[in-house]
């Protein structure tokens, strides 16, 4: 028995430190990936965030959801991503125009639906679920639309009227016929018609974007512009088709070993390097948590690693082939992540918060990439 414990306590202590990894040690890279750039965010064991002050860097924020008569700088960055992947998503093509047998290039149209009444009481909810949403679905339904990318907009009279982007091409008489037929229908085109004495008004407009260099920051610039002096919107300013919504993210993530593999596999030097930065309040140290590399070309056009380049085309063509698989295979993994977040949030809230603002402070670098 004296043996035992002796041989026991001879035994080498081993220390938990030595059997896990040290704190603040890297262990995973999230790379978040878009047609025109990529972000780099390491994802460490544990953060250090008790010197910080979240609510302090939160205060230093703009607003990103403020009540206004205008969008929202969170749902307008939601709104530069759909159209970014749409025109990414959409291939260059030769249609038919109408009867005749000549041909166009097309790629992307832009259409505009306005109201040839005078919408008084009718509310801008009623408006979208009556006029918009059945003309998406009668187009859906015999042109095939998949994707599509609608902004709504009040003009000086007070009514309302909606652009989209889609990249199904559609003769503009067509897109007339059925709106105004929506609207006849509803019985909103008797004043039109006693005053004019026909019901087929130029309420539409196609507006061609074939001679525009840079398609997607046309398309962005145009449809996420913010209003001034105008009434606000009821319900939602705009929607797209689910394949565009920023809930479905095309990332990846590797392990210290793999993203090493990754980051030698191409050159860093081509792309716009914008570190995204914080600052601790206490020290006034700034550091950076993640990169965004950007690339005025696009990604498939630059000499990015084949891993980011096949997880981009797969994302793209489930885009234009609408694969359900693909994009419930996302919303199973996006919900284990929520799941995991939400435990994590139990145990350490405040490093669940300060993870909340990297993710506003790299929306804020994201803008200023955009907008350049």
């Amino acid at each position: 028995m004296f043996v035992l414990l002796i041989g026991l306590s001879m035994r080498p202590k081993v220390s938990k430190t030595s059997l896990t990894p040290s704190l603040n040690e890297v262990i995973s890279y999230h790379i978040h990936i878009s047609p025109n750039s990529f972000l780099i965010m390491p994802e460490k064991l544990k953060r250090t965030t008790s010197r910080y002050s979240p609510l302090a860097t939160r205060h230093s924020l703009p607003a990103q959801n403020a009540t206004t008569n205008d969008i929202s700088q969170k749902s307008r960055r939601k709104l530069k991503k759909a159209i970014g992947w749409l025109v990414a998503a959409a291939d260059a093509k030769l249609v038919k125009m109408g009867d005749s047998d000549k041909f166009a290039p097309f790629k992307v149209n832009f259409i505009t639906l306005t109201l040839p009444f005078a919408q008084n009481e009718k509310s801008d909810k009623w408006l979208k679920k009556h006029l918009l949403s059945p003309w998406i679905k009668r187009m859906a339904y015999k042109f095939d639309l998949k994707n599509y990318v609608w902004r709504a907009e009040k003009q000086k009279n007070g009514n309302l009227h909606f652009h989209l982007v889609t990249d199904t091409y559609i003769h503009y008489s067509i897109i007339r016929s059925a709106w105004n037929s929506i609207i006849i229908k509803l019985g909103l085109m008797r004043d039109f018609a006693l005053v004019h004495g026909h019901s087929n008004p130029n309420s539409t407009d196609v507006k061609s974007v074939k001679h525009v260099k840079n398609l997607a920051q046309y398309l962005i610039k145009y449809l996420s512009k913010p209003e001034k002096d105008t009434k606000g919107i009821e319900g939602r300013y705009w929607g797209c088709n689910y394949a565009l919504s920023t809930s479905n993210k095309c990332s990846v993530s590797l392990d210290p070993t793999e993203f090493q593999t990754f980051i030698t596999s191409f050159s860093l030097t081509e792309f716009n390097a914008i570190p995204i930065e914080t600052t601790n309040t206490k020290t006034g140290e700034i550091f950076t948590i993640a990169t965004l590399y950007g690339s005025d070309s696009g990604l498939l056009n630059s000499s990015i690693s084949p891993l980011v380049k096949r997880k981009l085309l797969k994302h793209i063509n489930a885009i234009k082939n609408w694969s359900p698989s693909y994009f419930s295979r996302l919303s199973s993994l996006r919900s284990a992540k929520k799941a995991r977040i939400k435990r994590e949030n139990t145990t350490n809230p405040r490093a669940m918060a300060y993870k909340s603002i990297s993710r506003k402070l790299y929306y804020q670098q994201l803008d200023l990439f955009i907008n350049t």
